[in-house]
């Protein structure tokens, strides 16, 4: 009996995540996240370097400009699944998408405001924290969304599996670039081109309003 039932657990647990990574849609949603999550790490790791640099004592006065990124995605994380229900109808990859994209053109004007600028650079860098780590609430409810209730959990370990891949493999691919161009304000462009590929890939997921909740 207990051989009987051990093997009924083994299978079923392997026919839930065969049926996770068979699931198209959640696929793509999950390859969006990672490049989310790469770029919220590159932004909260690399920006201080590039305001505070290796003179950070002398820069100090810049230090608050990386202070608004923390609070801004705090807002983000609290708010955004608000705004994906009031402004987006509850389409939780147009949210995501629309917050990806606003992220690359902030990220943009980052790269060509002067440093100097700090009235002007603290709004942007507000903004950034909020557009770029909102939209990680909305990724969450497409696990339930796209796999139905069964396999929540199962499909939020694999997404968050893969929004951690991907940070780790790109804090390197920042340190690199700066090591190679020698301007650490690259960042923000290296940063605008993995929002607009999320923003990009997010787009191709169709998500259903109503999902069956059979076993697979």
């Amino acid at each position: 009996m207990r051989t009987s039932c051990s093997i009924r657990k083994t299978r079923n647990w392997k026919q839930s995540y065969l049926h996770v990574f068979q699931h198209r849609n959640f696929m793509i949603a999950s390859l969006a996240i990672g490049f989310q999550s790469m770029a919220r790490y590159g932004l909260i790791f690399w920006v201080p370097i590039h305001f505070l640099g290796n003179n950070y004592k002398e820069s100090s006065g810049n230090m608050w400009l990386t202070l608004l990124i923390p609070i801004g995605m705090a807002l983000g994380a609290v708010s955004f699944g608000y705004i994906s229900d009031l402004v987006f109808n509850k389409n939780r990859s147009k949210s995501i998408a629309a917050g990806m994209m606003i992220s690359c053109i902030i990220a943009l004007l980052i790269y060509l405001v002067p440093i100097h600028n700090h009235l002007l650079m603290g709004i942007l860098m507000f903004t950034s924290g909020f557009f770029v780590y909102g939209p990680q609430a909305n990724f969450w409810t497409l696990s339930p969304d796209l796999l139905g209730t069964k396999l929540v959990g199962t499909g939020i370990g694999v997404m968050n599996m893969f929004a951690y891949v991907f940070a780790a493999v790109g804090e390197p691919l920042f340190g690199k670039l700066i090591d190679y161009t020698g301007n650490t304000a690259n960042i923000f462009l290296f940063f605008a081109l993995i929002c607009a590929i999320c923003a990009t890939i997010i787009g191709f997921v169709r998500s259903p309003k109503s999902i069956s909740n059979k076993k697979p």
